[in-house]
This record gives structure tokens, C-alpha cells and sequence, in this order.
């Protein structure tokens, strides 16, 4: 997990790589059509996927200060909170 308390990812240049922290945050926008506020904070914290079918079928992002606990196969939310935010 990365610092829960930066407000941004900048400044997180890999010399090495040039700017690959920006590549992975816009191509994370693309794929997951979130803002781009949204997808950074969730790659910067960590986040859970939930792949949602029915009539709501799609993905859902949780980010893992949103999560309370995992058992098993479930997830609890902590009070209050859920993915469709």
C-alpha cells in the first residue's frame, strides 16, 4: 500500500522509469472509467475490484480504508460506506 496520508501521487517519479506512476494512474482511468482524482487515490491506498452481475453488472471499486474485514469469500464495508459512491 502506498502513504494514506499524501494527498497526490506527485513526486513519485521512478528515475528510473521516467513518469511510470502516471502511466499506470491514466491507464488505471481508462480501463476502470473513474476520475482520475478517484483512480489515483485508489492505486495510491489500494483498492478491491467487485465484479458485479445481474442488473447492475459491472465493476466496482472499493478502497481499503472503505473495507472493515474480509472472511472467507466476503467483504464487510465499514459502516455507512459502499461501492456505488
Amino acid at each position: 500500500m502506498g502513504d494514506p496520508e499524501a494527498v497526490t501521487a506527485d513526486g513519485q517519479i521512478d528515475p528510473a522509469t521516467g513518469g511510470l506512476v502516471g502511466t499506470v494512474i491514466d491507464d488505471f482511468v481508462k480501463a476502470s472509467r473513474l476520475p482520475h482524482h478517484t483512480a489515483e487515490r485508489l492505486l495510491r491506498i489500494g483498492y478491491v475490484k467487485i465484479d458485479k452481475s445481474g442488473l447492475l453488472a459491472g465493476h466496482a471499486y472499493v478502497a481499503s480504508d472503505e473495507l472493515d474485514r474480509v472472511e472467507g469469500d466476503t467483504l464487510w464495508l465499514k459502516e455507512g460506506l459502499h461501492p456505488d459512491h
